[in-house]
């Protein structure tokens, strides 16, 4: 199902907020809606360069991929995100991630309960991938710091080994909406090609 939906590319650096519209017609996940063998390819060739220039600045950084998510983001986005990146880790890319949420509600229970009946139904691979990547925290101030009002949104940051603080993690680029992780990466791809 394709719909068009506005999304922001955000550059961000401890200086300044770049804001660059991106207004595109976006295939949404749905069910096991998981990258293909081509979104594979282009999306570990933007993370390789991405690491190459991390690598030039220090060993110890890593690459995160923080998802900011509440109760209302369907449980299929999130199940299909830890498993897109679970699939970019087993072909030995280096990515780690973290979901955000701005806060507890009963729904978000509710919710965490949905993803957990969701890994249930699929191969015991896809499952451990989703067991693996899924961690979350509470960081309101994640929230306010970079004005999300609205979720999901994706941010590829480069953080020290184990950031704990918003401090620990230099945030390099965000997309709002219900953009897919290959998406995001050709976003960014793109963005860096206008530059």
């Amino acid at each position: 199902m394709i719909k068009k939906i506005a999304f922001t590319l955000l550059l961000l650096s401890a200086e300044y907020l770049f804001a660059k519209p991106v207004f595109s017609p976006v295939k949404l996940y749905q069910g096991n809606d998981f990258m293909t063998k081509e979104e594979f390819a282009k999306v570990s060739s933007e993370i390789n360069q991405i690491k190459q220039t991390i690598r030039l600045k220090s060993n110890q950084n890593k690459i995160f991929l923080f998802v900011l998510i509440s109760s209302t983001v369907p449980v299929d986005y999130l199940k299909n995100i830890l498993i897109d990146v679970g699939v970019l880790q087993d072909k030995n890319i280096s990515i780690e991630t973290k979901q955000f949420t701005r806060g507890l509600s009963s729904q978000t229970f509710n919710y965490f309960n949905k993803l957990k009946e969701a890994a249930e139904n699929l191969p015991e691979k896809q499952k451990n991938m989703i067991v693996k990547n899924f961690k979350f925290k509470l960081n309101p101030d994640l929230f306010d710091e970079l004005n999300v009002t609205k979720v999901p949104a994706l941010i590829l940051a480069e953080c020290n080994s184990t950031p704990i603080l918003n401090e620990d993690c230099n945030l390099k680029y965000m997309i709002r909406g219900d953009a897919s992780l290959p998406y995001f990466f050709e976003k960014i791809k793109d963005y860096k090609q206008q530059k």
